[in-house]
């Protein structure tokens, strides 16, 4: 069992200093051009960040806010789309059975990485209403302060989904994306504490389901939001240096996120 420490000055001063900059800002750069053959646009945006976590042995809230770099491009026939996210998260762990033998709770700080990777066919061969059933691409990355005790975790995902821009009434239009992803590759790992081997794949029967609405007011304003729904299979064993196996169940997680945004002229 790990014991708990507390997280580094510098990583709260620069923790802190990022979430005034997102709470002062709350919007993004957004610019978006067609030419009658084509149309891309790209994205700078910040936002914040909700998660719940679910395993057997503990449940997990965790908060934090991003950054989102959204690129997109498309025509009449093909489009594609690259979404990445980097974002400090925090949060608190409780339950019977954490990673200290001492605390039925503690807190944890990070970070979160996400990268999305879209390719779709527009299947209405129209620029300004395209409907686009997609291949995906998915890379995630939790980071967690090793003094905690709680693995970091990689997950890599290959899945399907459709997306969609429709036109409103009164100069207003509406974004929707949803997805669902199989996790072909999973593992966490553990703080440097665990000498013998620090690294444990997670078995194959990992799913995500993505889903994303975004409401554009006139050419210039928007906001996003989005919910993840992942489900990851139990960790293989992973023995610590007083040749001590442990298993790290298989875990419920849902996450939100907000962002607001306006186009720069």
């Amino acid at each position: 069992m790990l014991k708990a420490q507390a997280c580094p000055p510098c990583f709260l001063k620069i923790h802190n200093l990022f979430c005034l900059i997102c709470s002062s800002l709350s919007l993004a750069y957004t610019q978006h051009t067609c030419d009658g053959l084509i149309c891309s646009g790209y994205q700078l945006g910040f936002g914040g960040y909700y998660s719940l976590q679910h395993t057997s042995i503990h449940d997990a809230e965790i908060k934090g806010i991003y950054a989102s770099m959204p690129y997109r491009r498309w025509d009449r026939y093909y489009g594609v789309a690259l979404d990445t996210q980097f974002g400090f998260i925090s949060g608190n762990v409780k339950g019977p059975h954490t990673f200290t033998p001492t605390q039925s709770s503690f807190s944890v700080d990070g970070a979160l990485v996400d990268i999305n990777a879209r390719f779709g066919k527009n299947i209405t061969h129209e620029l300004e209403n395209p409907f686009f059933i997609e291949a995906l691409i998915n890379m995630k990355h939790f980071i967690y302060y090793q003094s905690s005790g709680f693995p970091t975790s990689a997950i890599l995902n290959l899945g399907v989904g459709i997306s969609s821009t429709r036109p409103l009434k009164n100069n207003l239009s509406l974004t929707y994306t949803l997805s669902y992803a199989y996790g072909v590759y999973a593992s966490h790992t553990y703080p440097t504490q665990y000498k013998r081997n620090t690294q444990a794949r997670i078995k194959p029967n990992n799913h995500e389901i993505r889903a994303f609405l975004t409401l554009h007011i006139s050419q210039d304003f928007y906001t996003r939001f989005g919910t993840i729904l992942q489900a990851l299979d139990s960790a293989r064993e992973v023995t610590d240096h007083h040749r001590i196996a442990s298993t790290y169940p298989s875990l419920l997680q849902f996450s939100a996120m907000l962002e607001f945004g306006f186009r720069l002229k």
